[in-house]
C-alpha cells in the first residue's frame, strides 16, 4: 500500500511539472488527495506533512514522543525474572520496618562459648547419623543462559515428615540457605549457597524457620563462611524477625542470640576422614570446606508455631524497591521533581531504575515549562529573587547502591537519601534548585533477587568491572559509565558516591582518593570531614582512607576519580554498630540509622556548597592541624599516610578490608576456556620426556660403542 502511494505521489509530482499551465486544477487535485482518508495517503512516523496557506506542502521531521516512565513498574510488582529452572515458593514475603524502640546491645562473650564441630549427614562407613531437613541446589548449569518470569514454583523440600523438626526455607528473594541438617535435639547445622556460578562468597544469609517451639533453646551453626574474620566475632548478633511479634507488638527485625561464637570450622573425626577420601573432581570443594569458618548461636523462639526469619543484615529486596518507586510514580507532586527512567536491563532482563531528582522551572509566564524537569543545558539560579536574572547551569551529584547484593545497608541509606530529596523540607528544595541528582538505587538487581552476597549472574564482582568494555556481561556498569560520561559533557559532577556495607569494621566511614598535587591534597577530605562533624554518633572520619591501590583500579570510586571527579567516594556502613561514642558504645545500628545516614549525606552537601565559606575554612584548618598532629605522633602512617612516601597502603588494604581483589572472568568465558584447554601434557612434562629420551639414546649409544670397542679388541 505504501509503495503504491509513493508511486502515485511521484506520478502526481511529474504531472505538476508537465502541466505548469493548469496550476489551479493541479492545486485542487493536490488538496483532494491530501484530504483523503488516511489509508489512501502516505503513512510514516518519521515525517510530518502539513498543508500551508499558500497551498504548498511542508514536510518536517516529527518530534519523538516523550516516554512516560512514571509507571515503568509493572502493575504486578512480584513479576521479576529469575534464572531458568530456579525454584521459588509462591508465598509473598513481607516485613515491617519497625526496629525495637530501645538500643540493642552488642553481645559480650562470657568465655564459655563452645565451638561445635561440623558432623555432616554420614559417617565414614556411609551410615546415616543425622537427618537432612532442608536441601536445595539450583540446577542452573555452569553459566547463566536465560531467565524466566517468577522462576519455577518449587515444591516442599522439607524431607522428613516429622513434626519434631524445624522446617527451613530460603527459596524466595534474597534467600540463600542451601542445606539444613538436624545433628541433635534442638541443634541444626546450616550450609549457605555460594554466589551463583561461583564457589565462594558465602557471608550473607537469609532464611525462614517454621514449626517452632518456645520451650527449649535451639542451637544454629552455619559452617561454611568464607571470611576469616567477622563482626560476629566483635559482638554482633544475628537478626531475627517473628511474624507473630510483628502482628502483636508491631516490632520487626531485632538482634538475638546467646553463646555467639565465630571460629574456623572444626570437623568431627569421622567427617575429617571422609573429606580425605573425596574424589579428584571434588578435592577443591573439600579443601575449601576444610578452610571455612563457622558462626554458632543459641536462641529461644518467642512463640510456638511461629514463622521466623534470620538474616545477616536488614533485607531490602528488588520487589521492595519497585513498590517504593511505584508509590513515588503515583504521586503527582513528586512527579514534578522526580523522573523515573530505565538505565538498562540486566542479564536476566530485569529493568534497572534510574532517578533524576531536581527542581523544575518555575516561571509565572511560562506555564508550558512549569511541570517539566530541568533541561540539559540551563537551569534557574536558586539565588534569583526574580525571573530577570540570568540562568546558571546546575551541578550534578551521582549516587549508586547495591553493586554488592548482600550489602543491604546501601539500599537503606539510599532510601533515606531519596526520602529527603523528594520531601517538602526547605533544605531539600535548595538542593534540588542547585543540583541535579542522578540516582541508581540498585546496580545489581539479579544478584539481589537470587540471594548473592557479592556477584552478579556473570559470576563476577561488578565493582571490579568499571574498566571493562564487556557490555554484554556487565550491562549495568557499562551504562552507568556512559550515563556519567554524558553528564560530564554538560555538567560538573560535584560528588560521586557508591553506597556499600562492611562486614569487618564498625561504624560508617568513607574511602576516597588522594590527589598527588600538594595544594589539593585536602580537597577530597573536606566532605567526609564535614560528615563526621554532622553525625559523629554514626560516622567516624578517623576510619576514612584516601589512597589509590592498584588492585582496586577497577572500582567505581577510582575510575570516576581518574575521569576527573575529585569527590569520588565509597560510603561504607557497618553490618554491626558503633564503639566510638560513650553514650552509644556497644550498640547495634538499625535500618533507621542507615536511613538517617542517607539524609545526613544531603544535609552535609548543603554545608559543602554554602556561599558562606566559614564552615569549609574551619574544616580545612582542622584537617591541617590533624595532619600535623598525626605527623608529630607518627600515627599518620597507619591513618592517612599524608606525609609518607608509601601512601598507597593506607587505603582499604587487605587487613580489615571488605573488598575482593580478584578480577574473575565471566562464568561463561571461564567455562569456554576450561573446555578449550588441550588435554595433552604440559610443557614441563614434554620437556622432561624429551630429556628422558635424549638420556636413553645416549645410554644406548654408549652401550653400542662399548660393544664395538670390545669386538675390535677381540
Amino acid at each position: 500500500m505504501i509503495a503504491e502511494t509513493i508511486n502515485n505521489r511521484d506520478a502526481f509530482s511529474t504531472k505538476m511539472l508537465e502541466s505548469s499551465g493548469n496550476n489551479n486544477h493541479i492545486k485542487k487535485e493536490w488538496i483532494e488527495k491530501v484530504l483523503r482518508k488516511p489509508k489512501d495517503v502516505l503513512k510514516t512516523r518519521q515525517i510530518y506533512y502539513s498543508l500551508l496557506n499558500n497551498g504548498k506542502m511542508s514536510a518536517k521531521l516529527s518530534r519523538p514522543k516523550a516516554i512516560n516512565y512514571d509507571h515503568w513498574i509493572s502493575c504486578k510488582p512480584n513479576l521479576i525474572r529469575w534464572p531458568l529452572n530456579f525454584e521459588i515458593i509462591p508465598e509473598r514475603i513481607f516485613h515491617i520496618n519497625k526496629p525495637p524502640p530501645q538500643r540493642e546491645r552488642l553481645y559480650k562473650p562470657t568465655g564459655n562459648e563452645i565451638q561445635p564441630a561440623m558432623s555432616g549427614e554420614y559417617n565414614n562407613d556411609n551410615h546415616k547419623i543425622n537427618t537432612i531437613v532442608f536441601q536445595y541446589e539450583p540446577m542452573i548449569g555452569k553459566f547463566f543462559t536465560t531467565s524466566k518470569i517468577d522462576g519455577n514454583i518449587g515444591q516442599s523440600t522439607n524431607l522428613p515428615n516429622d513434626f519434631n523438626f524445624l522446617k527451613f526455607e530460603s527459596r524466595f528473594e534474597c534467600g540463600n540457605l542451601s542445606k539444613a541438617i538436624c545433628t541433635g535435639p534442638y541443634e541444626y547445622e546450616l550450609y549457605l549457597r555460594p554466589d551463583l556460578y561461583t564457589k565462594k562468597y558465602t557471608q550473607w544469609f537469609y532464611f525462614r524457620v517454621q514449626n517452632t517451639e518456645n520451650v527449649n533453646s535451639y542451637r544454629f551453626t552455619i559452617v561454611n563462611f568464607y571470611k576469616s574474620t567477622s563482626l560476629f566475632g566483635q559482638g554482633m548478633r544475628p537478626l531475627m524477625y517473628s511474624e507473630k511479634m510483628a502482628t502483636l507488638n508491631g516490632i520487626g527485625w531485632r538482634r538475638v542470640g546467646t553463646e555467639i561464637n565465630y571460629y574456623q570450622t572444626k570437623f568431627m573425626e569421622l567427617t575429617a576422614k571422609k573429606l580425605q577420601f573425596k574424589s579428584k573432581s571434588q578435592k577443591d570443594d573439600a579443601y575449601k570446606l576444610q578452610h571455612a569458618y563457622s558462626l554458632t548461636w543459641k536462641f529461644t523462639f518467642p512463640y510456638p508455631n511461629d514463622t521466623v526469619y534470620f538474616a545477616a543484615c536488614y533485607p531490602y529486596t528488588y520487589t521492595q524497591l519497585r513498590e517504593y518507586l511505584n508509590q513515588l510514580a503515583l504521586d503527582s507532586s513528586i512527579q514534578k521533581i522526580c523522573q523515573q527512567t530505565i538505565l538498562c536491563y540486566t542479564l536476566a532482563n530485569n529493568p534497572v531504575p534510574l532517578l533524576t531528582i531536581t527542581e523544575p522551572y518555575d516561571y509565572d509566564n511560562d506555564n508550558q515549562n512549569s511541570n517539566k524537569l530541568q533541561s540539559d543545558t540551563e537551569t534557574q539560579s536558586v539565588d534569583a529573587p526574580n525571573n530577570n536574572k540570568p540562568l546558571v547551569k546546575k551541578r550534578c551529584v551521582v549516587v549508586t547502591a547495591r553493586v554488592h547484593p548482600g550489602e543491604t545497608q546501601g539500599s537503606w541509606m539510599m532510601k533515606g537519601l531519596m526520602d529527603f530529596l523528594i520531601s517538602t523540607d526547605p533544605d531539600a528544595k535548595v538542593l534540588r534548585s542547585n543540583f541535579m541528582f542522578k540516582l541508581v538505587p540498585m546496580l545489581n538487581p539479579d544478584g539481589v533477587i537470587v540471594g548473592n552476597y557479592r556477584c552478579s549472574l556473570s559470576g563476577c564482582d561488578l565493582n571490579r568491572k568499571y574498566t571493562s568494555s564487556l557490555k554484554r556481561f556487565f550491562p549495568t556498569i557499562w551504562h552507568t559509565k556512559q550515563m556519567i560520561a554524558n553528564i560530564m559533557k554538560e555538567y560538573e559532577v560535584v560528588v560521586y558516591c557508591d553506597l556499600h556495607g562492611h562486614s569487618r569494621k564498625q561504624q560508617m566511614f568513607i574511602y576516597g582518593c588522594k590527589s598527588q598535587t600538594p595544594e589539593k591534597q585536602y580537597c577530597s577530605r573536606i566532605f567526609p570531614a564535614m560528615l563526621g562533624k554532622n553525625i559523629p554518633e554514626l560516622f567516624n572520619f578517623d576510619k576514612c582512607k584516601f589512597a589509590v591501590q592498584k588492585e582496586k583500579e577497577g572500582t567505581g570510586r577510582i575510575v570516576m576519580w581518574k575521569e576527573g571527579i575529585t569527590n569520588s567516594y565509597t560510603l561504607e556502613a557497618t553490618f554491626c554498630g558503633t564503639t566510638g561514642n560513650e553514650l552509644e558504645e556497644g550498640y547495634h545500628f538499625n535500618s533507621i540509622d542507615f536511613e538517617k545516614m542517607g539524609s545526613q549525606f544531603c544535609d552535609t552537601l548543603l554545608d559543602y556548597i554554602d556561599p558562606d565559606h566559614s564552615k569549609m575554612e574551619h574544616i580545612m584548618e582542622y584537617l591541617k592541624n590533624r595532619s600535623i598532629s598525626l605527623k608529630m605522633s607518627k600515627v599518620n602512617e597507619s591513618e592517612d599516610g599524608l606525609f609518607t612516601s608509601d601512601d598507597s597502603g593506607s587505603d582499604s588494604s587487605d587487613v580489615g578490608s571488605d573488598s575482593s581483589n580478584c578480577d574473575e572472568l565471566p562464568a561463561y568465558y571461564a567455562y569456554v576456556l576450561q573446555k578449550s584447554k588441550k588435554k595433552g601434557k604440559s610443557k614441563r612434562q614434554m620437556s622432561q620426556k624429551r630429556e628422558a629420551r635424549s638420556t636413553n639414546k645416549k645410554e644406548t649409544q654408549s652401550k653400542k660403542d662399548a660393544g664395538t670397542n670390545h669386538c675390535v679388541m677381540t
